[in-house]
C-alpha cells in the first residue's frame, strides 16, 4: 500500500462564532496559500476563516479519516491578509498565550458579512446538451454575470441552476468585498474656522447648553488647516451627524472642496532635528531595524522628525505606521498629517463605524494609503512593505491591551520592525523606565531634541521646595510659604492659579495616636483614605466604604489622627489663607458628581 500525502490547509475562525479554540484542518486546493480568506463549512452552515499554514502531511498523521476531511470552500478576493500580518497573528499568540483565534478578531475589519457580493461568471461552453434551463441559465451568464449579496437576491431556481452549471465546470462563482467607491461619495470636507474669536464665545456662552457640539470643536482645536470628512468628525468625537451639521449651520465648521485643502508648508528643522531626521532616514534606506528614543521636551518638534523620515519613507516606495495612544489626540495628529500627504493618510480606530473602519482597512490594502495613523489596534493594518514605525508617547499606559489578547504595542511594534527591517521610532518627553534604561545601555539608539523648536517659546521656570524645611524650624505648613507668596501675587494679577495633586481625599490614611492601629481595606489591605465632606474612610482599591469613626476598635481611644495630604486638605487650607478668593475642587470625587462640572 502506497504512501498518501496529503494538502492541508489550517484555518482560524473568529472564536465568537466557533469556539476559543477555533483552528480546523481542511483539505486545500493547489491554489489555497497562507493569508487568503476563504469560507469553510463548519458543521451544517458556512463561515469566514483565515489560511494561517498550508502543509502537506501523511495520511496517517491526520488523526483520523481522510474521508472525512472537508474542502474549503470560495476565497473572498479584497480580503486576503498580508503575510506579515499573519506572522504577527502568531507572535501576539505566542507572547500573550491567547488562542489564534481570539487573536484573529484584532486583525480582521468589521462588518464584513455585510458587504460582501458573490459574483457567477461563466468558465467555458458546454460540450454536453444541457437541458433548457441550464442553457438558459449559461447564455444569461455569458450575457451579464450575476450578482449576489445583501440586497441582491438571487431566485432559487436560477440558484439551483448555478449550481448544477458549476459541477459540470461551466460556472464559478467569485466572492469579493464590495468596496464604498462603488457609491456615490461626497467631496467636500470640513474644517474647524478659522476665526478663533468666534470659536472661543461660543465655548464660554453656550458650551453648557450644548455639549457634544462643544466637544466637537475641542477635539478640532489645533487642526484649523486640516479637512476631514464628517464621518471622521463623528468618530473623533463621538457624536451624531446632526450635531456636525449644527456646527456647520452656526460656521463653526465649514466646508471644503477636497481639492482645496490648504497644504502647510514645512518648517525648516533646527540642527538637532535635522541631526535625528537623517539618522532615522538612513535606517529606512538601509532596511535597519534599528529602535530609537526620540528624546525632546514638549515643543521640541519630535512631530516634525516624524513627518521629514515618513516623507523619505515614501520616498523609497515603503509604508509608515503612526501610532498615537489615545483616540482624542489623533484628529491633531491628522491635521499634520494630512496638511504633508493629504488623501494618502488613513485613520484606523475602534470609533470608526463598522463601514468607514471596513472602508480604511481596504484602502490600506489596495495599497491608496501609503500611510497608517491610529492607536495600537493600528498595527493590525494589512500593510506588506513598512519602511517606519513611528510610537508617539510611548511612556503611555494606554498601548497596552486590557482584553484578550492582551499585548503590549511597543512589543509587537518591535517584532514588526524586525519583520518589515525597518526602523522604529519611540518618541517621549518623559520616557518609559525599561525604555530610559535601554537607551543608557545602547539597545536603543537616543536621538536628543533639547531645544524648543520655536526660538521664541519659553520654558516654565520649576522650583523645587524642600517642605522638611518647615517641620525643622517647628512650623509645618501644607502650602510653603514662598507658594503661598506666589499664590498672593497670582490674584493680585487678577489671574488664575492651577495647584495640581495626584491623591483626592482629605489625608490617604488614619492611625490611632494611642496604639498605632492603622484603618485598613478589609478585601485589600491598603489603607482607608479619609474623606471628610463625606465623613467616610473610603478604599480607592475596590471602593469599600464606611463611616469615619469617632474612636479606635482595638483600644477604643478617641486620639485619631489623619495624616497626609489629598485634594480635599489642599482646598481646605488655600481657602483659609485667601478667603476672598474663589476656590474650586475638580477631583474624580467632583466629577462624577452630576452636573458638578456645569457649577
Amino acid at each position: 500500500m502506497g504512501i498518501k500525502i496529503l494538502r492541508v490547509a489550517e484555518v482560524a475562525l473568529d472564536s465568537r462564532l466557533a469556539g476559543s479554540e477555533a483552528v480546523y484542518t481542511y483539505a486545500a486546493d493547489p491554489d489555497t496559500q497562507v493569508g487568503q480568506a476563504r469560507f469553510v463549512p463548519l458543521g451544517p452552515r458556512r463561515t469566514l476563516g483565515y489560511v494561517i499554514a498550508v502543509r502537506e502531511i501523511l495520511e496517517q498523521e491526520l488523526g483520523f479519516p481522510a474521508s472525512a476531511l472537508r474542502p474549503l470552500a470560495e476565497r473572498v478576493e479584497g480580503l486576503d491578509l498580508p503575510l506579515a500580518v499573519i506572522d504577527l497573528l502568531h507572535e501576539v499568540s505566542r507572547q500573550t498565550l491567547t488562542p489564534l483565534s481570539v487573536c484573529i478578531s484584532a486583525c480582521t475589519p468589521p462588518g464584513v458579512r455585510d458587504r460582501l457580493v458573490t459574483q457567477w461568471e461563466p468558465t467555458g461552453q458546454a460540450d454536453a446538451a444541457l437541458t433548457p434551463a441550464l442553457a438558459e441559465t449559461l447564455l444569461a451568464l455569458n450575457d451579464k454575470p450575476i450578482v449576489q449579496g445583501k440586497g441582491r437576491s438571487v431566485p432559487p431556481a436560477v440558484l439551483r441552476h448555478l449550481r448544477a452549471l458549476e459541477k459540470q465546470g461551466l460556472a464559478r462563482k467569485v466572492t469579493h468585498l464590495l468596496s464604498s467607491r462603488e457609491k456615490n461619495r461626497s467631496s467636500t470636507q470640513l474644517r474647524l474656522t478659522s476665526d478663533t474669536a468666534k470659536v472661543e464665545e461660543f465655548l464660554r456662552k453656550s458650551a453648557k447648553k450644548k455639549p457634544a457640539q462643544a466637544l466637537t470643536v475641542m477635539r478640532l482645536q489645533g487642526s484649523e488647516a486640516s479637512a476631514l470628512e464628517m464621518e471622521e468628525i463623528k468618530a473623533l468625537a463621538q457624536v451624531s451627524e446632526a450635531t456636525v451639521k449644527a456646527l456647520l449651520a452656526a460656521g463653526l465648521l465649514e466646508p471644503v472642496e477636497a481639492g482645496d485643502a490648504v497644504r502647510g508648508e514645512a518648517p525648516n528643522p533646527n540642527p538637532a532635528q535635522a541631526a535625528a531626521i537623517a539618522a532615522i532616514s538612513q535606517a529606512v534606506s538601509q532596511r535597519d531595524s534599528v529602535n530609537f528614543l526620540l528624546y525632546g521636551i514638549t515643543g521640541s518638534g519630535k512631530t516634525e522628525v516624524y513627518l521629514r523620515a515618513a516623507e523619505a519613507t515614501l520616498r523609497e516606495g515603503r509604508q509608515v505606521l503612526y501610532l498615537v495612544p489615545e483616540i482624542a489626540l489623533t484628529a491633531q495628529v491628522i491635521a499634520q498629517l494630512r496638511a504633508r500627504f493629504g488623501a494618502r493618510v488613513a485613520v484606523l480606530h475602534s470609533n470608526q463605524s463598522p463601514g468607514e473602519r471596513l472602508e480604511s482597512w481596504a484602502r490600506v490594502k489596495r495599497g491608496e494609503a501609503p500611510v497608517v495613523l491610529g492607536p495600537r489596534s493600528a498595527l493590525f493594518a494589512p500593510l506588506h512593505d513598512l519602511g517606519l514605525i513611528v510610537m508617539d508617547e510611548e511612556h503611555e499606559g494606554s498601548y497596552k491591551q486590557e482584553t484578550a489578547p492582551r499585548y503590549h504595542t511597543k512589543r509587537l511594534a518591535r517584532f514588526l520592525a524586525e519583520r518589515h527591517a525597518c526602523p522604529l521610532v519611540l518618541g517621549s518627553a518623559t520616557p518609559s523606565v525599561e525604555t530610559f534604561w535601554e537607551a543608557e545601555h545602547d539597545s536603543v539608539r537616543r536621538l536628543d531634541l533639547p531645544v524648543r523648536a520655536n526660538p521664541q517659546a519659553r520654558l516654565p521656570e520649576i522650583t523645587v521646595l524642600d517642605l522638611t524645611s518647615g517641620y525643622r524650624k517647628g512650623q509645618p505648613a501644607l502650602l510653603d510659604p514662598a507658594l503661598q507668596d506666589a499664590l498672593a501675587e497670582t490674584l493680585a494679577r487678577e489671574e488664575q492659579a492651577i495647584l495640581f495633586l495626584n491623591r483626592r481625599s482629605y489625608a490617604p490614611f488614619v492611625v490611632c495616636r494611642d496604639c498605632g492601629h492603622r484603618f485598613e481595606c478589609p478585601q485589600c489591605s491598603v489603607s482607608l483614605s479619609l474623606h471628610r465632606r463625606a465623613n467616610q474612610l473610603r478604599c480607592h482599591q475596590c471602593n469599600h466604604h464606611a463611616l469615619a469613626p469617632e474612636e479606635c476598635p482595638q483600644c477604643q481611644g478617641t486620639r485619631l489622627g489623619a495624616f497626609g495630604a489629598g485634594t480635599e486638605k489642599v482646598e481646605e487650607a488655600v481657602a483659609a489663607l485667601f478667603p476672598q478668593a474663589r476656590v474650586a475642587r475638580l477631583d474624580r470625587d467632583i466629577a462624577r458628581r452630576k452636573g458638578a462640572l456645569e457649577e
